[in-house]
């Protein structure tokens, strides 16, 4: 009897949680995991909400990629976040690999916050410190040479 009272807690705790923001199911089992419930439990838990289509991992998964992207993060960078909020990397990976998008979240970058580095005119060192910036963002060297030098 106290398994199914568990069980009910559980759920209401994880509905509670979805009703506020999405997660992945890896989120949620620490979530479950910090209230202190048993794996037994977390599990029986986890499919009773996945059977209600509260859960689903892959368009949690896409919408994070494509919302960071929007942002003008680097791949290393969604990578670096997906770590951070216990998001399966590989799942990531296979998104990114899909999407293969970086050339334009940069190019988009460049055009919303860098305009400067198109200009031929630019002084040296501003540009360098432009790149610099792009670089510490994450984005490979390469690309932000090819982009630069491919629009200008």
């Amino acid at each position: 009897m106290k398994e199914k009272s568990e069980l009910e807690r559980a759920r209401y705790l994880l509905l509670r949680r979805l009703s506020k923001v999405s997660a992945h199911s890896e989120q949620l089992v620490l979530y479950l995991q910090k209230k202190g419930f048993s794996a037994q439990v977390i599990e029986e838990a986890l499919q009773l909400v996945r059977s209600l289509g509260f859960i689903d991992d892959s368009s949690f998964v896409s919408r994070f990629v494509s919302g960071l992207q929007n942002r003008g993060k680097s791949t290393k960078d969604i990578l670096s976040r997906a770590y951070q909020k216990n998001i399966p990397i590989n799942q990531i990976k296979t998104v990114l690999l899909d999407q293969n998008d970086e050339e334009n979240v940069l190019r988009q970058l460049i055009e919303r916050k860098y305009q400067f580095l198109l200009d031929p005119e630019i002084d040296y060192k501003k540009r360098q410190k432009g790149i610099a910036s792009l670089y510490r963002k994450g984005f490979a060297p390469s690309l932000i040479q090819k982009i630069l030098s491919h629009d200008i």
